[in-house]
């Protein structure tokens, strides 16, 4: 029996270990993003973590610290300076670099992998010279090649995550990469993903080998927090009246101190019950200044219950139930947070939705409206204050179509707004709730706002923008034609600003260029496999089988837009592909998600003479697949 519980006690984990194990759970906490293979973007999600911890990881519930101050760096947004900035000076003051010791995931695998049975490089003068190359990272790719390159050329550059970061590269890229879902990111790695993942594998053998390899000699925010250590709040300390000066600690530590304490500890704790004299112990606050105070020869002490007065016996019984207590409450909570992120359903819609409840107050009490028994198409539009100008349009425009529309008003302007109903429009006239429920749920914030239901009573698009933009579509919706980003469906249409290499304008627009087959690709400058595809469809834009019946435009993605850089691509890199009609989309309402785009490009739609998507793919395609769909669409 006594072995056993040897054998239990042997194997059971640290606290230590416990907490590292709890931090790295807390910290990827969004369950479903194994399941789905997507990038958590809720609230949480603005909230620096005291870790690393990649933002890209699919459980990952907040932001990496160190990823976050390279990107607030590089942008002009001084609040968002100030904001990271503040959250790392609060988290190093508060903890130091016990952050790394305690709450960090990328420490924790780490010791994990040390522990398994190899021979071990020990430390020397030769480590502890290298452990402070994490200091040159800190300025060179953290702090200067941001600035610079924002000065430069206005790129945001975050050095670090881009070039070395292994924790990115596990967490983030594998993490995602290992979802089916996300297969077709595999087109989308190039030299830098090799570049990384051989730093990833290098890390993962050298930390068998090595205590803590990235912490000691890479680790730019371990290089910030041991900045902070002599200064923070909680950690380790010596009492140096106690303290013989023995060398114990220092020879059983595993990371590079120099004494106990300096920007090298970690604040494991280990060194504690190697300290034969006792005089290492956790900071105490009011210890510290007594101590200090004892220092300058002062008579005066603050008081400190645990030296003034005698040691009150505590009541085992009232101590287990309290501690029991309050892990029950931190499970609780934990299972509160892990519920409120994994399973909690959002209030907004999407594309491609079904809507069947209409959250309005009705003006007049006679009317009603019920979504699911009516077989029309639905406009529902949201308006602030009454402009007949918009009314009479929607109705000059609509009057002799078989669809339903619902003026939906503020709740502020109600009173106001029904002064103006006029019942030979023919409308159904509603109010929103107080807190703008209903617009708030269709992603509106601004009027006028048009939401469009079909006759299945899903939600075909919403958005600030005129409904005449793409009349072609709601005709085709009211005569029964599924409008969508599926192969099948009536494409959604939207304006999409061109933009060739001398500086010519214009606008395309699916539903205004009937008549032809439409090869949209949706591409980005830096993108190697995009760049590597444009020959393909400059090639079929001038084949002469294809004269006169197609046409092709490359869609810039819309958050990575920079014009300088998009001209700069079409006069160099594709100035011999001027077939192409070239654009870019919206970074606020974009083209290439309405269509069905996750993230990885290239991404390419052909739509037939009309209007009806016939192919798509996330992945990069061929000078044949792109032919043979072409003609599948032609003769579709």
């Amino acid at each position: 029996m006594s072995k056993i519980k040897s054998f239990f006690i042997r194997i059971m984990p640290s606290k230590r270990k416990l907490i590292q194990l709890y931090a790295a759970l807390l910290y990827n906490a969004h369950l479903m993003g194994y399941v789905t293979g997507n990038i958590f973007t809720g609230k949480s999600k603005v909230i620096c973590l005291p870790g690393m911890n990649c933002y890209s990881c699919p459980g990952a519930i907040g932001a990496c610290p160190l990823g976050s101050l390279q990107n607030a760096l590089s942008s002009k947004n001084y609040k968002t300076i100030t904001y990271v900035v503040g959250i790392l000076l609060l988290y190093a003051i508060s903890f130091g670099r016990m952050i790394c010791g305690w709450f960090c995931p990328g420490g924790f695998f780490q010791e994990l992998l040390y522990k398994i049975k190899t021979p071990k490089l020990k430390k020397n003068k030769i480590t502890r010279v290298l452990s402070y190359f994490k200091y040159v990272l800190l300025f060179g790719l953290v702090i200067y090649l941001p600035i610079i390159f924002t000065i430069t050329s206005g790129k945001t550059i975050p050095g670090f995550c881009k070039y070395i970061c292994p924790i990115g590269t596990f967490e983030g890229a594998l993490g995602l990469l290992a979802n089916n879902n996300n297969a077709n990111y595999f087109d989308m790695l190039g030299p830098l993903f090799t570049w990384k993942f051989i730093l990833l594998v290098l890390f993962i053998v050298g930390s068998i080998f090595i205590y803590r390899i990235f912490c000691r000699f890479f680790c730019p925010l371990g290089a910030i927090y041991g900045l902070f250590n002599k200064l923070s709040i909680l950690g380790i300390k010596v009492n140096e009246d106690k303290c013989n000066h023995c060398g114990a600690c220092v020879s059983k530590c595993k990371m590079d101190v120099k004494h106990v304490g300096d920007h090298e500890c970690i604040m494991c704790g280990e060194c504690i019950d190697s300290c034969h004299a006792k005089a290492i112990d956790w900071k105490l606050i009011r210890k510290e200044i007594n101590a200090s105070i004892k220092e300058e020869g002062s008579s005066e002490l603050v008081e400190d219950n645990n030296i003034e007065k005698p040691k009150k016996k505590i009541n085992k019984k009232f101590l287990i139930n309290g501690i029991s207590t309050a892990v029950c409450l931190i499970i609780l909570l934990v299972a509160i947070l892990y519920s409120n992120i994994n399973w909690n359903k959002s209030n907004t819609v999407s594309i491609g939705d079904k809507y069947t409840t209409l959250d309005v107050n009705y003006y007049n009490e006679a009317d009603s409206f019920d979504i699911v028994s009516d077989d029309n198409v639905t406009l529902i539009f949201f308006y602030d204050n009454y402009n007949k100008e918009q009314f009479d349009e929607i109705y000059n425009t609509f009057k002799d179509k078989s669809l339903n529309i619902i003026a939906v008003s503020s709740y502020s302007n109600r009173e106001l707004n029904k002064t103006y109903i006029n019942d030979e429009y023919g409308f159904i006239y509603a109010y929103d709730s107080d807190k703008l429920g209903l617009l708030k749920s269709f992603g509106g914030n601004n009027y006028p706002y048009y939401v469009w239901l079909d006759k299945n009573d899903e939600i075909m698009y919403f958005s600030s923008l005129s409904f005449v933009e793409d009349l072609y579509s709601i005709d085709c919706a009211i005569l029964g034609k599924k409008i969508g980003k599926e192969i099948g469906n009536v494409c959604i249409s939207k304006n999409i600003n061109l933009l060739d290499k001398d500086g010519n304008k214009g606008i395309f627009n699916v539903s205004k260029s009937q008549g032809k087959v439409r090869i949209i690709n949706f591409w980005y400058t830096t993108c190697g496999p995009c760049i590597g595809e444009i020959p393909y469809f400059d090639a079929v834009a001038n084949d002469e089988r294809y004269k006169d019946k197609i046409e092709v435009i490359a869609i810039h993605d819309g958050m990575l837009y920079e014009e300088s850089d998009y001209l700069d691509c079409l006069n160099k890199t594709l100035v011999k592909y001027s077939s192409i009609k070239y654009g870019y989309d919206d970074e606020d309402s974009s083209y290439y998600q309405a269509l069905g785009g996750n993230g990885s490009y290239p991404m390419t739609v052909i739509i037939d003479a009309n209007g009806v998507i016939t192919y798509k793919s996330l992945r990069s395609v061929t000078i044949e697949l792109l032919e043979a769909e072409i003609d599948k669409a032609l003769n579709n």
